[in-house]
């Protein structure tokens, strides 16, 4: 094993995408990070949670815009930092974003979240998203709220 370095060097990043990228094309490197780090993984898996939870609260008729515009803002403000405490935890990704999400739900929307979801199904629609949202298609938001993608 090697020794722990105390200056960071490019050739201790885990993936070659944070060097190659950042060094090569910054603005690329920025593009991607909204995509592939995990800000942008817990982002995304929250608006996966988010729009499942709206569709649930639109089937069961209680779903207003007030509700709606508290659902959005909650996702909105998990962070980061939030999840990896939790996971810290409850050692499960999954877990960990639907307890912080929770957190920050009005209670009467509370028993709906991940209802009826693994953390599977999750992550699965969080990359069929990205990709989707990435190249103009699909995209959670837009299928739960009946648009057409």
């Amino acid at each position: 094993i090697p020794p722990i370095i105390a200056e960071k060097s490019l050739y201790l990043n885990l993936s070659p995408l944070d060097h190659r990228y950042y060094l090569a094309n910054r603005e690329l490197f920025d593009e991607l990070s909204r995509y592939l780090s995990e800000q942008g993984n817990v982002w995304y898996l929250l608006r996966v949670e988010e729009a499942l939870l709206l569709t649930h609260l639109e089937e069961a008729g209680v779903l207003d815009p007030d509700l709606e515009r508290a659902v959005r803002k909650a996702a909105e403000e998990v962070t980061p930092d939030e999840v990896y405490e939790e996971e810290a935890q409850t050692q499960h990704n999954i877990r960990a974003l639907v307890n912080v999400y929770v957190r920050h739900l009005p209670e009467q929307v509370r028993p709906y979240v991940h209802l009826g979801a693994t953390s599977v199904d999750i992550m699965d629609t969080l990359r069929r998203s990205v990709i989707g949202m990435r190249c103009g298609g699909w995209s959670p938001t837009a299928s739960s709220r009946g648009s057409a993608g």
